[in-house]
C-alpha cells in the first residue's frame, strides 16, 4: 500500500471547495412558475449559506466550529453528514457516520420512542439484530423509563435530545458529529454526555458545533471559525478562540482598533513588592480538616509560578497587563503559596490612553480551559467606577481573596484590563494563559475547587429516642 493511499484512509472528513446556495424569490408563486418552467432560474436570486469551504479532519481528531448565528455552521454539519447537499464542491466523511443535528430529525413523531429507535438505528447503519441487542442500553442511558412506549410527538425537546444522543452512543460510530446538542437538556444528563463525548474522543472522530467556548477549548486541540459562510481562521482551538472572542466584542462596541497578538512586550517587569498587608486574626477561620490533611501530606499547594511572556491576548491596547503575582498572607512572593488562605492576586498594568473608568480582572482556569473563579475591581468602586488613570500611567491592581482549595493538576491565571461599566466597556486587553502554576497533591476527591471547612459536626439520636419520636 503507497504512502499516499495510508494518507487518504487517514482522512475521516473532507470538503473541498463546498458550497450551499438557496433559492430567493421575489414572490412566492414565482417558485411554482419556476417549477413548471415558466420563469429562468437566473431571474431569481441565491443567498450563499456556504461559500467555498476547504475542510480536512483526520481520524482521531476533535474539531469545533465556531461562528455567530448564521455563519452557515449548522448548513456545512449537513453537508458533511449528507442530509444536505452541496451546491457546489464535495463534502463527506468516511466509516459510520452519527449526526445529532437539529433535535427530531430521523424521528418519526408518530412512532413510540422505542419504535424510533429502531428506526434510527436502521439509519445509522446497525442490523435489526444488534438494534434489539442494544436496545436496552440505550433506553437506560436516555433515562425515559416509560415514556419509550410513547409517541415522540409527546416528548419535549430535552427528551427528544436525550433519545437522539442516546441511539448515537451505541451505534459504533467511526464519526460522530453534533450540533448543539450538548447544550439541551438537564444538568445530569449533559454530564453523562460529556463523560460519553471524552470517552468517544479516545476512539472516534469529534465534529461539533457549539457557542460555548469552554467546551471548545477543553475538549478540542483545532477549532475552525465561519463568517458569512466562509472560513475565518483554522487552527488551535484557543487561538481561534480568542480571535473569535476578540470579533465579538468589536462588533459590539463598535471599534475596529481591537485586535489580536501574542507577547506582553519587555516591560513585563514584576515592579516593587507590595507594602506587606498584615493578615487579619483567623483563629475562627481555619479548615478544620488542616491537622489531617498536613499528616497525610495532602495539602494543596501552588508552585512553579511563571509568567508566560509569549502569551497570547486580544484586546485595543489603550492599556495592557504587563505583570501577574500571586502574593502570600504576608503580601510577599513565595514559591509555594498554600491554597485555602488568604492570598494576594497581583495584576499590574501601563495605560497608554487616558482611562477614565479602568476595570482591572482576573480568572483562574484549570488545564481544560474552564474558568474556576474570576471576579474584577469595577464593584469594588461602586456605581461611580475607579477614579481615572492618565495615559504613560502604571498602575497595580490586587485582589486579597481566600483562595478556594484546587485539585492537583496544571492551573493558569489570566488578567485584563477594561475601561467603562460591564456590558458598556472597552475591552483594552485580555490575556488568559498569563501566569501558570501547578499544584502537585491535593486533598479533594471530587469537584472543580473547594472550600474551606470551618465546622463539621455529626448528631446521632438514640435508637430509643427515635423510635419514641416516630409517628
Amino acid at each position: 500500500m503507497s504512502s499516499e493511499v495510508r494518507r487518504e484512509e487517514d482522512i475521516a472528513v473532507s470538503c473541498a471547495g463546498v458550497g450551499k446556495a438557496y433559492r430567493i424569490y421575489d414572490r412566492p408563486h414565482h417558485r411554482l412558475l419556476e417549477l413548471l418552467g415558466l420563469r429562468h432560474p437566473d431571474k431569481s436570486g441565491s443567498f450563499w449559506a456556504v461559500r467555498g469551504v476547504d475542510l480536512t479532519v483526520r481520524c482521531g481528531e476533535c474539531v469545533a466550529i465556531v461562528g455567530r448565528n448564521g455563519a452557515g455552521k449548522s448548513t456545512l454539519l449537513e453537508m458533511i453528514a449528507g442530509t444536505t447537499r452541496p451546491t457546489e464542491g464535495v463534502a463527506g466523511a468516511s466509516g459510520r457516520v452519527a449526526a445529532l443535528l437539529a433535535m427530531g430529525t430521523g424521528f418519526n413523531p408518530e412512532l413510540t420512542g422505542r419504535e424510533n429507535i429502531h428506526l434510527n438505528a436502521a439509519v445509522l447503519g446497525l442490523t435489526t439484530a444488534e438494534s434489539r441487542e442494544r436496545f436496552d442500553a440505550i433506553v437506560a442511558f436516555s433515562g425515559l423509563g416509560e415514556h419509550i412506549e410513547r409517541p415522540v410527538r409527546t416528548y419535549s425537546r430535552g427528551m427528544s435530545a436525550r433519545l437522539a444522543f442516546s441511539v448515537a452512543a451505541h451505534v459504533d460510530a467511526d464519526v460522530l458529529i453534533i450540533d448543539e446538542t450538548l447544550a439541551v437538556g438537564d444538568g445530569m444528563f449533559v454530564q453523562k454526555c460529556m463523560r460519553w463525548v471524552r470517552s468517544f474522543r479516545r476512539r472516534g472522530t469529534l465534529l461539533f458545533v457549539s457557542h460555548a467556548t469552554h467546551l471548545v477549548v477543553d475538549l478540542c486541540d483545532r477549532a475552525v471559525w465561519l463568517e458569512d459562510g466562509r472560513v475565518v481562521e483554522d487552527g488551535p482551538a484557543k487561538e481561534v478562540v480568542r480571535a473569535y472572542s476578540a470579533s465579538i466584542h468589536r462588533n459590539a462596541v463598535g471599534d475596529d482598533r481591537i485586535r489580536v497578538g501574542r507577547g506582553i512586550g519587555s516591560s513585563a517587569t514584576p515592579g516593587p513588592a507590595p507594602e506587606p498587608t498584615p493578615a487579619p486574626p483567623e483563629a475562627d477561620e481555619k479548615d478544620v480538616r488542616s491537622d489531617q490533611i498536613e499528616r497525610l501530606g495532602l495539602k494543596s499547594v501552588m508552585e512553579n509560578m511563571r509568567l508566560d511572556h509569549n502569551a497570547g491576548w486580544w484586546g485595543r491596547e489603550g492599556a495592557r497587563v504587563v505583570s501577574a503575582r500571586l502574593l502570600d498572607a504576608d503580601g510577599r512572593p513565595a514559591a509555594q503559596i498554600e491554597t485555602g488562605g488568604r492570598v494576594t492576586i497581583e495584576l499590574t498594568c501601563v495605560a497608554e490612553e487616558r482611562l477614565e473608568h479602568p476595570v482591572v480582572g482576573y480568572v483562574v482556569r484549570n488545564r481544560h480551559g474552564i474558568g474556576l473563579f474570576a471576579d474584577n475591581s469595577w464593584l469594588a468602586y461602586g456605581p461611580d467606577g475607579s477614579p481615572p488613570v492618565e495615559a504613560g500611567s502604571r498602575f497595580v491592581t490586587r485582589f486579597d481573596i481566600r483562595f478556594p482549595h484546587l485539585p492537583a493538576g496544571e492551573y493558569a491565571l489570566g488578567g485584563a484590563v477594561a475601561d467603562g461599566k460591564p456590558r458598556e466597556f472597552i475591552q483594552h486587553h485580555r490575556v488568559d494563559d498569563l501566569l501558570l502554576f501547578r499544584v502537585p497533591v491535593s486533598h479533594l476527591i471530587e469537584g472543580l475547587v473547594g472550600a474551606t471547612m470551618l465546622g463539621c459536626e455529626m448528631q446521632v439520636t438514640d435508637p430509643a429516642i427515635a423510635r419514641e419520636a416516630a409517628p
